[in-house]
């Protein structure tokens, strides 16, 4: 099954740094690899949301419980501290950090970065 979403709808807390069809729809199907980044309040509502679609969710947070909780409650499929397999097996990558947080961790990983891949 091969979802068209917007990625103003799926994305809105996400800074897009590479571009993306005009039309500014990316086809999403069960294959499409999500990484998020902080599993907060809203990361860790994206995981339940898109674990509960069926989508292949990883993350990553500072916080080794955070990630240990998301994995005993299956609403992620893998996650780390820190693994830059799992930033660069990503698809789309949905940044739940503080703004400032967000732009400091954008620049420390860019080379991790697929240049396919929305973040």
């Amino acid at each position: 099954m091969v979802h068209k979403l917007s990625i103003k709808v799926i994305l809105p807390f996400c800074k897009i740094l590479f571009p993306y069809k005009e039309s500014g729809i990316y086809m999403i199907d069960q294959n499409t690899r999500f990484l998020i980044v902080g599993l907060g309040l809203i990361g860790g509502s994206y995981a339940m949301g898109l674990k509960k679609k069926g989508y292949h969710v990883d993350a990553i947070d500072i916080q080794e419980e955070s990630i240990s909780y998301a994995l005993q409650n299956n609403l992620i499929d893998h996650g780390s501290t820190y693994d830059t397999a799992l930033i660069q097996q990503a698809d789309i990558i949905i940044s739940a950090l503080y703004p400032k947080a967000m732009v400091t961790w954008i620049k420390k990983q860019s080379k991790a970065y697929e240049t396919s891949c929305i973040h």
